[in-house]
């Protein structure tokens, strides 16, 4: 049966791990070795053990060097394989002529942990890692930097070597003692490969994903964020799912750019730290931040990567739009002092990553983010802070801590019927004038326009600073 090539390398990929183990059985046989456990013979049962051993390394680099040739040859892990052969090569020279630390050579059996690097870098998928070309210049680097490690570490213990057994000669007592040397630098380079080693897989992720994610968080939502690095594969699922979609539209950018048109290095700074003001009540309150639209922060509560139910999605958003607005207000910034807010739910949501091949975005879509989007633009028309749909308002009827007025039925562009509109406001402090005005949208409905404009002026009067909605529907019913 012939193999192909992606067969061949998937097979000598599965090969990693137990050439791993076999590295340590010879590490374990050479040093029981220098010990003379099997004698200080150049023959016998351990050498017939490790040249077995061996051999499996010889013939795992050429199959390497038959599938990948010259691609393989290019990357460090062909020098990692090479070293793993050396012994197999001294071990069938003669021994006469050979110098102490030629023989000594054989010990660099111990030099195929190394191959635990590469089996580090494979364990999640069954690929090696010369499969990969260097596409970048960090890979080129990493290549570089392997090389000459590799090769200094190598020479540096062929010098060591030397030194060990420099002017031993076949004193055997000498020998005896320089091969426990040399046990105890064996010792010593596998405890060291061993730290190196347990940095690699561990210390060294835990960095690089605290960084990625540290970035993630600045690109995408941090419940987006926090789910891809634990789901990397997730990136291209969507799920319909129930959810609350917000656009909260910071006032006053076109007078900011005016005014501070001069210096745009200070208009981003407040115009920032009125984003950040947001974008904390939305973070405090578990809402996705999609995107920022210039001077608009889009949000929204749904899908599979947070908790809780449609009635829990629409409450928190709410709650975002109503604090949002206090929080500006309490920021008192010379330039952005309001927000207008437009907030719309829908029971069945698109939501995931969308985008193309080479770029995506963790949003929503759907018929309600439209909504939500031309509510946001209404409030400036009804003379309103914010502007929720009926649906909305509908699933946060017993919440106690929200208060509700009817604005009528708005006409949306690109809506064939018109909309039930509603703003909502905390159930704190004097709200009478809310109860009035509900009665005037009621009466103004019947028909009974002096009656809804009396009680649209009571609106008015009741609310501490005016109601610049009644008075713009006061405004309304006087033209008709």
């Amino acid at each position: 049966m012939i193999f192909s090539d992606d067969v061949i390398k998937a097979k000598l990929a599965r090969f990693e791990l137990p050439l791993l183990a076999l590295s340590a059985v010879s590490i374990g046989l050479y040093i029981s070795w220098l010990y003379g456990f099997w004698g200080y013979e150049e023959h016998g049962a351990y050498f017939f053990l490790a040249a077995t051993i061996d051999f499996i390394f010889v013939v795992d680099l050429l199959a390497k060097l038959f599938v990948r040739r010259m691609k393989y040859v290019r990357t460090p892990w062909f020098l990692v394989d090479f070293i793993s052969t050396i012994p197999a090569v001294f071990l069938f020279l003669p021994v006469n002529g050979m110098g102490p630390s030629l023989r000594a050579l054989r010990g660099f059996r111990f030099l195929r942990l190394i191959r635990t690097i590469r089996a580090l870098n494979m364990l999640k998928n069954m690929t090696l890692p010369e499969d990969e070309a260097a596409e970048t210049q960090e890979d080129a680097s990493f290549n570089r930097a392997m090389f000459g490690a590799i090769g200094t570490f190598t020479l540096s213990y062929v010098i060591l070597l030397e030194w060990l057994y420099l002017d031993i000669g076949d004193q055997q007592e000498l020998l005896v003692h320089a091969r426990k040397q040399e046990s105890f630098l064996i010792f010593g380079t596998v405890l060291g490969l061993v730290l190196i080693l347990w940095v690699v897989k561990f210390q060294l992720p835990a960095v690089a994903k605290k960084h990625v994610s540290q970035l993630l968080n600045v690109a995408l939502p941090q419940q987006v964020a926090k789910h891809f690095m634990a789901y990397p594969d997730a990136y291209n699922q969507t799920v319909r799912m129930p959810g609350t979609v917000i656009f909260c539209d910071i006032q006053g950018f076109t007078t900011a750019v005016e005014n501070l048109g001069h210096d745009l290095d200070k208009f981003k700074q407040h115009l920032e730290c009125a984003m950040d003001a947001i974008v904390e009540v939305h973070a405090k309150h578990d809402l996705i931040v999609d995107k920022f639209i210039g001077d608009c922060v889009m949000s929204f509560r749904g899908g599979n990567l947070v908790k809780g139910d449609q009635q829990d999605h629409a409450y928190r958003v709410v709650r975002a739009a109503i604090e949002s607005t206090a929080k500006i207000k309490e920021l008192d910034d010379p330039h952005f002092k309001r927000i207008r807010i437009g907030g719309a739910s829908g029971d069945e949501l698109l939501i995931g990553a969308f985008g193309t091949s080479r770029r995506l975005s963790y949003t929503v879509l759907g018929d309600r983010v439209n909504l939500a989007a031309r509510l946001e633009s209404a409030c400036k028309k009804t003379h309103t802070e914010n502007l929720f749909c009926k649906h909305t308002h509908d699933l946060l009827t017993e919440r106690k801590d929200i208060v509700w007025r009817r604005l009528g039925d708005l006409e949306i562009r690109g809506k064939k019927e018109t909309v039930a509109i509603f703003e909502a406001f905390d159930n704190a402090g004097d709200l009478e004038w809310i109860d009035t005005f509900n009665q005037g949208v009621a009466a103004m409905e019947a028909g009974e326009k002096m009656a809804a404009i009396a009680l649209f002026q009571d609106a008015d009067t009741q609310r501490d600073g005016g109601d610049p909605a009644a008075i713009s529907l006061i405004a309304t019913l006087g033209q008709d």
